[in-house]
């Protein structure tokens, strides 16, 4: 990965940015002479997405090579709050969506995870120890 598309990384996931001039300006601030055809190409081949969190606010996320952008957005706007819980990691959903969230976190593979449990607005995700637990909400938490 080169060094510009390490900054433009490290850029999408400490800040919420929407839009490619956003970005563009960011990149520009951290002494990048981009244009925005380069950072557009940067972001297909980056494979970023835009998603829209439960507050109907778009920015970009990384998505990683075993998910699709889609899951994410289903994720951001489906999922109301993370919370941790000891070993739990309990997720609030809109009514009638914790399944498909379910169904998205165990698409993810995550190692930590044990198995989840989805009822009508509530998934847990259930972790062998507190931090494998803090490991699985950060990465959560981090999708809204």
């Amino acid at each position: 990965m080169i060094d510009r598309h390490s900054k433009l990384m490290e850029i999408i996931t400490k800040e919420n940015i929407s839009t490619q001039e956003e970005l563009t300006a960011k990149l520009r601030e951290a002494g990048y002479d981009v244009t925005q055809a380069t950072v557009s190409r940067d972001i297909k081949k980056l494979r970023i997405s835009k998603v829209v969190n439960n507050h109907g606010e778009s920015h970009y996320v990384a998505v990683s090579e075993d998910s699709d952008s889609s899951s994410y957005n289903l994720f951001a706007s489906s999922v109301v709050a993370v919370h941790l819980a000891m070993n739990l990691v309990v997720i609030k959903t809109f009514p009638g969506m914790a399944s498909a969230i379910g169904a998205v976190v165990d698409s993810m593979h995550i190692s930590q995870a044990l198995g989840s449990i989805a009822g009508d607005d509530t998934l847990m995700v259930i972790a062998e120890n507190i931090e494998d637990a803090k490991l699985i909400y950060e990465k959560l938490h981090s999708m809204r």
